[in-house]
């Protein structure tokens, strides 16, 4: 059984301008973004383990590790290493359908702003 809630004038108020609001930010004029889509996406350089990550199939995506690199000084790729000296590694999700991404490769990856999760720069081709 549904039960029926009463909210005062102020909390009707207040609850209306909070939906304007948010459906302001979610659909946006023409060229315009709402503030969080504003983030910068970050983009990382990363070199594929000795495995290569599988082309998607269907919806389900194919994921493998990846070691983070950077260019360093002399324009040289280098492993990223946390403070111990450790390499750092990230497991990465395919999203191309016909595409497998081949083991010891530099690639780029990106990380989506919903879950966290990297994805590999890959497309098709």
């Amino acid at each position: 059984m549904a039960t029926i809630r009463t909210f005062s004038a102020e909390a009707m108020a207040a609850i209306k301008e909070t939906v304007r609001r948010v459906m302001r930010e979610e659909y946006p004029t023409a060229g315009k973004f709402p503030p969080r889509m504003r983030k910068v996406c970050p983009v990382y350089l990363a070199k594929t383990g000795g495995a290569a990550i599988a082309a998607r199939s269907g919806d389900t995506v194919s994921s493998g590790d990846v070691t983070l690199r950077y260019i360093d000084s002399d324009d040289n790729l280098q492993n990223q290493t946390d403070d111990a000296g450790n390499a750092i590694t990230k497991t990465v999700y395919n999203l191309a359908e016909s595409a497998s991404v081949a083991a010891n490769t530099e690639i780029m990856i990106v990380q989506e702003m919903l879950t966290g999760k990297f994805v590999v720069f890959w497309e098709d081709c």
